[in-house]
């Protein structure tokens, strides 16, 4: 009979009808108090929500150490490669003002000989300096994690068999 009478109400019957509604749906709320989509236990203890906290918190920190040894590592490889930029010029413009004082080609073909043996030791030099910086930038950055991710394994292990 109830379906009848919604089909034939007026506007002004509408509120009274809506407070019929919620009176008859709370008590469906109240007798479900669990949401039939959440899977999780009904009662959680507190000591795996602090120890996931306590591994988040890790390795957030973790991260953040990782990220401070790549800043630092990249700031000085960029140190370094500013310093090489300088010193070639440097030594180009010697090679200029030399090359201005040579009387003879084969004053000029020595100074060029020199110039180009000490240019490719420098490079070379260079090349294995930037190649240990950047090795060392890896390990430095990598570092804070595989620190704490044997920690962080353990606490998850832990955290996942008292759930």
């Amino acid at each position: 009979m109830q379906k009848s009478t919604r089909s034939r109400r007026t506007p002004a019957a509408k509120p009274a009808a809506a407070k019929q509604t919620r009176a008859q749906s709370a008590p469906v709320q109240k007798a479900d108090p669990v949401p039939k989509t959440n899977s999780a236990p009904k009662t959680t203890p507190q000591a795996p929500v602090a120890q996931r906290a306590a591994v988040n918190s890790d390795a957030m920190t973790a991260f953040a150490n990782a990220m401070q040894a790549y800043s630092n590592g990249i700031v000085a490889y960029n140190g370094e490669m500013m310093s090489f930029l300088n010193s070639r010029l440097q030594h180009d413009a010697d090679l200029g003002q030399a090359l201005s004082h040579c009387h003879t080609w084969s004053d000029a073909m020595q100074v060029q000989q020199d110039w180009a043996q000490q240019t490719l030791q420098e490079y070379v030099a260079h090349a294995g300096r930037m190649t240990e910086m950047a090795s060392n930038l890896a390990k430095d950055g990598l570092e804070p994690v595989y620190q704490t991710a044997g920690h962080l394994m353990t606490q998850l292990h832990k955290t996942g068999d008292s759930d």
